[in-house]
Parts: C-alpha cells; structure tokens; sequence
C-alpha cells in the first residue's frame, strides 16, 4: 500500500507502482483525494480520512486475505497511518516505511513492534524538511518525525537520516530501487 500526503494526488505512487511489480509485490496506492492545507487543519476532516484508511484498507484484507500487506506513507499519510492503528487493533502489517513523517516523534510504535502488529518500521527523515518542523504548530497531534526522528529504540525499528533532504526528496527511483525494495523484501 502507498498513501500520499496533502496537497497531492500522489504522483510518487505512479513511480512507485512498477517498481513494487517488477519486485513481485502487488501495488495498492491509496488515494484520500486532494486535500488543501487549510482543510489538514480541521480535527473531523482528518478523522474522516483515518476513516477511509481504514475501509480501504479492510477492503485489500479482503482481497488479499493471506497477503503481508506492506505500506509506504508520506507527511500526512504517515499520521493517518499511525492514528488508524491506535484506533483499530485489526490492522495488522508487515513492513511500514514512513517518509517525511508528521508523528510526534514520542508515537508509541513500541506498542505495536511487541504486539506483532507490524513487523518492522522504517523511517526516513530529512534535516531540511521545513514542513515537518513545522507542523505541531497547527495540528497539536502531530509533530517533527520527518526532520528528527522518532524517539524510540527497538530492534525492528529503522531510522535513516538524509541531511539534505526536504519534505519530498524521497520520490526517486533509485531511492524506491535501493533503500524501499529491500527493505519491504
């Protein structure tokens, strides 16, 4: 699964899919649709997309009911990610990559690492990444995962750190070919 931020339709994904086929994976990128900023600020606008995050993704379960279902998440895709995991015990993944992350960077993945509910957590962040810096000041429940890190120390938990990095250097094929491929296999 991929899931974009705000302010896109995603474009990554597009590069994202024939990459994951050639790698043997089947893609499912998840559209919430365009989402202005000043609509990001709004907690029920949010909530709902951690909604529908949910019913897509009880939707590829069905689908695929013996799958490792992976996820690939950007900015506010990793927040509805993380939210929809607190709120519902039934997701359950194998690989997650977060990329310009907007979590607290306290996120309690540690509950979810011990209780099996994913198996092992990449994040890559990047020290220019003015947007994830800034967040917290407009959406108290969010925070600068994307430009420290997380706090947390697992054995199942990765962090990479890219110093010249922004908010959305991530979206190159190599990257996808050499960093996301491997990991996710």
């Amino acid at each position: 699964i991929s899931l974009h931020g705000i302010f896109t339709t995603g474009a990554w994904q597009k590069k994202l899919a024939p990459i994951v086929t050639r790698a043997h994976m089947v893609p499912e990128p998840f559209d919430y649709g365009f989402l202005l900023p000043p609509l990001f600020l709004i907690p029920w606008i949010r909530a709902r997309k951690v909604e529908k995050f949910f019913k897509d993704y009880t939707e590829v379960r069905r689908l695929h009911p013996d799958a490792d279902i992976s996820i690939c998440a950007h900015s506010f895709g990793t927040y509805i990610l993380g939210y929809a995991m607190l709120k519902y015990e039934q997701i359950e993944l194998n690989q997650i990559i977060l990329c310009g992350s907007i979590l607290p960077t306290n996120f309690p993945w540690d509950q979810f690492l011990e209780k099996n509910r994913v198996r092992r957590v990449l994040n890559e962040f990047g020290s220019k990444d003015s947007w994830t810096r800034r967040v917290k000041r407009g959406v108290k429940d969010a925070g600068p995962s994307g430009y420290t890190g997380f706090t947390i120390n697992h054995s199942r938990f990765f962090q990479r750190s890219y110093p010249l990095f922004r908010h959305s250097d991530f979206f190159d094929p190599l990257q996808f070919e050499k960093g996301w491929i491997p990991f996710l296999a």
